[in-house]
């Protein structure tokens, strides 16, 4: 498969930066290769790709050996063997250990290429010959089979292998793994029917469960966990099938992992479950589905102590929250920052959930470790209908933050003349003073926002105060450039 020429110009700016300076070229291919790191973890694949794919035709083998497992996982980008066998036999081909190991296992599948135990062993004693534990061991697990290509799965296989035959049982590895995460039942059910071993792990410790449901395929969990597959299984980073589902949105993975009793409390290495993992990409359907699981601790936090219910008010729709709360969650807990789910809705400025929780009583005089209510937050943060959607239940309008600045001080800073005239409608105080001698219409002078200073005077500022430093709104309009507020504070 060739990329379009288009591909490289998106990568051009990005490249040029890398290949134009006088630089040591091992330095600019490490340094194309950090940038081709940061993209994939952005999900920007394309410009993955890119970088990749310029340092990959410049020869340099760990820019092929990636490329490779791109093009080998499918991630980001249309799944192709024959490219991969390509990028990983050249990276191979120049000495990259992990490539000749991989290569080696792709001649044992037939992944890609026909099967070739002879060549897979040449690979492997490449490998070996450089000190790789795991080449050591496989070549050791075909030495004593025999020298001719093994032969594709026939329609009706044979009893399980015997435990002495591991060449077999190195190709029913790679083939169970790869049925799994491309959800080719009919290979699968024949692999589980001649008695595959269930329990086998990829490099990342991931069984053909942990594969089937990080890769969102339904009928292979399905078939894995009849053929009793374990739900509960961890990875090398404390992953369970359920988590690794959950935190991709593969709503019907979940659904049918779910239908297996699977532990639905269990954390990882980073103390999230899989109702967290859910939430953090707002993944609607499959937090529903987990919570609505019975068993499942609804308020069980994260290690940064945000709730389920914290993180769904940041990045989720109204209806998540309402199920979350329908199962138990506690409305007004608040994290070590003081935090609670309302001042996280109000800091996205996410409206349709702010309703959701003032619908379910939630507090809105309840303030952070800075002073800042929900309210406060959502004007700090420029979230202007969030902020007036608050300010409909919000009376105590004269709370300060640490630093003194009132509801009204940052309406003004932000220039939402509708929240002022609000705020004022409520009672609140038009001259009220922050840390540093600052009213709502020295700020709005310092911003230059007219249509707010004309509504404070209208409402009775006094333009004759000054703050901390002398200065009057007026010269504050003057020496931050605004020459019509200035004008009109004469």
């Amino acid at each position: 498969m060739e990329h379009a020429n288009w591909r490289a110009s998106i990568v051009w700016a990005a490249a040029w930066s890398l290949f134009a300076l006088p630089i040591p070229f091992a330095a600019a291919q490490e340094r194309g290769q950090s940038a081709a790191d940061a993209a994939v973890r952005s999900g920007k694949f394309d410009v993955a790709i890119g970088l990749l794919e310029q340092a990959a035709k410049s020869g340099d083998a760990e820019s092929q050996y990636r490329l490779a497992s791109l093009f080998r996982s499918g991630r980001g980008l249309t799944q192709d063997d024959a490219l991969a066998v390509k990028w990983m036999k050249a990276a191979a081909e120049k000495g990259h250990l992990k490539a000749q190991v991989n290569l080696a296992k792709m001649y044992l599948a037939g992944r890609g290429i026909a099967i070739d135990k002879a060549a897979a062993r040449s690979w492997l004693q490449k490998a070996a010959a450089q000190g790789h534990d795991e080449a050591r061991q496989l070549l050791s697990e075909i030495s004593t089979s025999s020298n001719e290509p093994a032969k594709p799965v026939p329609e009706k296989l044979p009893p399980p292998p015997v435990k002495s035959s591991v060449a077999t049982i190195t190709v029913d590895r790679a083939m169970i793994l790869d049925a799994a995460s491309r959800d080719n039942i009919e290979v699968l059910r024949k692999l589980l029917a001649a008695g595959a071993d269930l329990k086998i792990r990829d490099d990342d410790g991931n069984t053909p469960l942990a594969r089937a449901a990080a890769a969102g395929k339904a009928p292979a969990v399905a078939a894995l966990i009849a053929a009793g597959g374990d739900p509960n299984a961890r990875n090398k980073s404390n992953e369970t099938p359920l988590m690794l589902a959950a935190g991709k949105g593969h709503a019907d993975a979940v659904a049918a992992l779910l239908a297996s009793s699977p532990d639905p409390d269990a954390v990882d290495k980073n103390d999230a479950t899989a109702l967290l993992r859910a939430l953090r990409g707002c993944h609607g359907a499959v937090a529903r589905s987990i919570a609505a699981k019975g068993g499942v601790q609804i308020n069980k936090p994260a290690a940064n102590g945000m709730t389920p219910l914290m993180i769904a008010a940041a990045n989720c729709t109204g209806d998540v929250v309402e199920t979350l709360i329908a199962k138990g969650a506690q409305i007004n807990a608040a994290g070590p920052d003081g935090r609670t789910a309302l001042w996280s809705a109000a800091d996205r400025g996410n409206e349709p959930v702010i309703t959701a929780l003032l619908a379910a009583k939630a507090d809105s005089k309840i303030s952070d470790k800075e002073g800042r209510t929900p309210l406060l937050r959502a004007l700090e943060n420029r979230h202007v209908t969030a902020g007036r959607a608050l300010l409909k239940i919000e009376r105590n309008v004269e709370h300060q933050t640490s630093t003194g600045n009132t509801a009204l001080m940052l309406a003004a800073s932000t220039g939402a003349t509708d929240v002022v005239k609000d705020l004022i409608a409520a009672g609140a105080r038009r001259d009220a003073r922050n840390a540093l001698g600052y009213t709502p219409l020295m700020i709005a002078a310092r911003e230059g926002h007219a249509d707010v200073v004309k509504t404070l005077l209208a409402a009775g500022a006094d333009p004759s105060l000054r703050n901390k430093r002398r200065e009057t709104a007026k010269e504050i309009a003057t020496t931050s450039g605004h020459a019509r507020v200035a004008e009109m504070l004469r």
